[in-house]
């Protein structure tokens, strides 16, 4: 078969990353490591939001029907539950590397299953695409080297969780949009913007976010995670800019030492429509983060901004945390505002003002000319 030649030679350097020890799984069956850090030990990239976490495991390639033969496959868990989600197979016919996904069906709840591309059609030998599995890890590679992935912590803002991944949101270490404010939060272009299809970074008053997403490919049925509908997992990275880097501003000039988020206000755009959908509401999935002046942030939660209490005293100076969002069919972006308040919410010193989030890409399933990790 054409695929089994390119096959044989990414194998031929490495056998794949097997599950390790049993626990037992939604199923009832038996599969995959009790260490529950290992769970996104997945070389193939990880992302998480909730309790939904999914890492992605370059697997010992398995070959059910001589046409198909499965070699990676996502762990996933949801609310302490574990199974497999998201697989990657090679059309051994084909050559093309393609991942199920998994469509509403009928009335009497019968699904269709779709294989789409994981590597765009004309990054691809000319011809039939029998390096497919080769350009498909070639370029992942090339995103590790470069930058765009890194490795970081799987659950940001759980005290006690130091597990880390190979993280899929897209850095700022390749291009990225950037915006930069004044002191008085009025944002306006520098003169350095780098235009970008996947990172936007945004500075207002000092304080500056970083915004990616990534494609949330549908699962299998069955498993214990199936999407419905087309989705991505979006990350958010705030944090006060330091001494020396850009769009830095002394506490005197931005007008604090501290500010705390109280609120958001979202805006999904269609790229085929120009149709926006506002969504607003108060913290950031509980949330109620404050940052302070020396790098560090204190984490809040609770229901409301009324009642937020202190969960945990971190050093890191980004708070991150992550959420999913619906995608329009054709496509679409993100952008918006984070409100905060100089000092916090129990003793606020002065006005509350806007933190523009600048316009990032919502990854579509219908996107032809994309990699799917």
């Amino acid at each position: 078969p054409i695929g089994l030649e390119s096959l044989m030679a990414v194998y031929a350097f490495y056998a794949g990353q097997d599950f390790g020890p049993p626990f037992p799984s939604y199923t009832g069956q038996e599969y995959g490591p009790r260490d529950a850090d290992s769970l996104f030990a997945g070389l193939l990239g990880s992302y998480s939001a909730y309790d939904f976490f999914s890492s992605t495991r370059l697997y010992v390639p398995t070959c059910e029907d001589g046409k198909r033969c499965t070699v990676a496959v996502a762990r996933e868990r949801v609310n302490n539950v574990h199974g497999h989600g998201k697989t990657f197979t090679l059309d051994l016919t084909m050559g093309c590397m393609c991942t199920p996904e998994v469509h509403a069906g009928d009335d009497e709840g019968r699904y269709i299953t779709s294989y789409r591309s994981a590597a765009p059609i004309s990054s691809i030998t000319p011809g039939l695409p029998r390096d497919s599995i080769i350009v498909w890890l070639n370029e992942y590679a090339n995103r590790l080297e470069n930058g765009m992935y890194a490795v970081g912590k799987i659950i940001p803002n759980e005290a006690g969780s130091a597990a880390t991944a190979i993280l899929l949101y897209p850095t700022l270490n390749g291009s990225a949009t950037t915006v930069v404010s004044d002191a008085v939060g009025e944002p306006h272009t520098t003169a350095t913007n780098r235009p970008s299809r996947r990172v936007s970074r945004c500075v207002t008053r000092g304080i500056e976010v970083v915004a990616s997403a990534v494609h949330a490919a549908r699962q299998q049925q069955g498993t214990v995670h199936a999407h419905d509908s087309n989705r991505a997992i979006y990350s958010i990275r705030i944090r006060i800019v330091q001494p020396g880097e850009e769009g830095y501003l002394s506490p005197s000039d931005r007008g604090f030492d501290c500010c705390q988020l109280r609120s958001r206000r979202w805006i999904l755009t269609s790229d085929e429509t120009a149709e926006e959908e506002h969504v607003s509401g108060e913290g950031v999935i509980g949330f109620f983060p404050l940052l302070l002046d020396n790098g560090g942030h204190h984490v809040y939660y609770g229901r409301d901004s009324a009642h937020a209490a202190l969960v945990e005293e971190c050093e890191e100076e980004t708070f991150v945390y992550q959420s999913i969002s619906n995608v329009y069919e054709g496509g679409g972006t993100m952008s918006g505002t984070l409100q905060f308040v100089p000092g916090n919410l129990r003793g606020p010193t002065g006005p509350e003002f806007d933190v523009v989030v600048a316009s990032f890409p919502l990854p579509s399933f219908v996107d032809g000319d994309q990699y799917i990790y």
